[in-house]
């Protein structure tokens, strides 16, 4: 018999997720798109600083948490390709924005 979760813990067993992105009901696919899309209006493109890239990684990577819990596996690939252009541009531009 499994102990009980109370509220937020976790076990440190991996657990199969439950939900998958394609069984979601239509309402659970606008809430988890809704997020998505409030957290993508608060990225910053063209960035204007090594700041602002860092920012945008902050946001993608909350972006990658939510695709994650929900399953949604082709985001969640978007996402992580993102998030390594962000590391690469901001090795390549630390240089250039320093030097303004």
């Amino acid at each position: 018999m499994s102990e009980p979760k109370i509220g937020n813990q976790q076990n440190n067993v991996q657990q199969p997720s439950v939900k998958s992105f394609q069984t979601l009901s239509i309402a659970e696919k606008k809430v988890y798109q809704g997020k998505l899309e409030a957290l993508a209006a608060q990225i910053i493109d063209p960035p204007n600083s090594v700041e602002d890239i860092k920012q945008n990684k902050k946001i993608k990577e909350q972006m990658l948490r939510l695709a994650q819990e929900i399953g949604d596996n082709e985001t969640r690939g978007n996402l992580l390709e993102d998030l390594k252009k962000c590391d690469n541009d901001i090795k390549m531009n630390s240089s250039i924005f320093n030097n303004k």
